[in-house]
């Protein structure tokens, strides 16, 4: 009787020791488990990161097209292509761009060439398989035609490190911060290049002329986009 005793709680122990070892090896899975679903969530973290850098970029551009609007320049429908500066440091770059977009691209000499849809900031003046090269508005060779957003008065775009708005007619009523539009055959017209700084004047001169004044330095440079199907 006695071993029969001893077989039912030798056999009743291993039961206990049995559902012991079944619960941690549950546990343990759990456990596991957990931790697949925590490296599951790091793993989805960056791509929600990604998608965060994604909306704000979003954003940025959604404002960018709002600006351009409000400053009066109409929806960009040209076919753009964008192109990446490269670098010329040390040195500086005078206004003169060299682009990573050439005749593969579709680019061309004289395609005009933008910092933002609807922005000119130069054009294309030589083009190999590969890579371009544009002047700027702030090359002291640049020169350009453009108008007022307000009025009929014509302008000069004299290109520089400042470029500057010329030969504008004393008779106009400007002041400090009218912007000013392409009116060059060689660029679509009312394409936007800045506003004007404080006029001033010269003893005998029957011009004004004011600074250019940009949204964007020289050195901000680090993609452009050119129009590759004008005119």
């Amino acid at each position: 009787m006695r071993s029969l005793k001893s077989v039912f709680g030798l056999v009743s122990a291993l039961a206990v020791i049995a559902l012991v070892l079944a619960a941690r090896a549950e546990a343990f899975s759990g456990l596991g488990t957990v931790r697949g679903f925590i490296a599951s969530f790091m793993g989805r973290s960056f791509a929600y990161e990604e998608l965060v850098r994604l909306r704000a970029e979003n954003e940025a551009l959604r404002a960018e097209r709002s600006t351009l609007l409000e400053a009066g320049i109409p929806p960009f429908s040209y076919n753009l292509r964008r192109a990446p500066v490269h670098s010329r440091y040390p040195f500086g770059a005078q206004g003169l761009f060299t682009v990573a977009a050439g005749s593969e691209q579709g680019v061309q000499e004289g395609m005009p060439v933008l910092a933002a849809p609807g922005a000119l900031i130069g054009k294309v003046t030589k083009v190999t398989r590969t890579q371009s090269e544009v002047i700027t508005v702030w090359n002291s060779a640049w020169r350009s035609s453009a108008r007022f957003e307000r009025g009929e008065a014509k302008a000069l775009i004299a290109g520089g490190a400042t470029p500057q708005v010329t030969l504008i007619p004393r008779n106009q009523e400007l002041t400090g911060g009218v912007r000013v539009l392409s009116d060059d055959p060689a660029f679509p017209y009312g394409l936007f290049l800045g506003a004007t700084g404080e006029l001033s004047e010269e003893e005998d001169s029957p011009w004004f002329s004011a600074p250019l004044t940009l949204p964007y330095a020289e050195s901000d440079m680090r993609e452009v986009l050119i129009l590759v199907d004008f005119p």
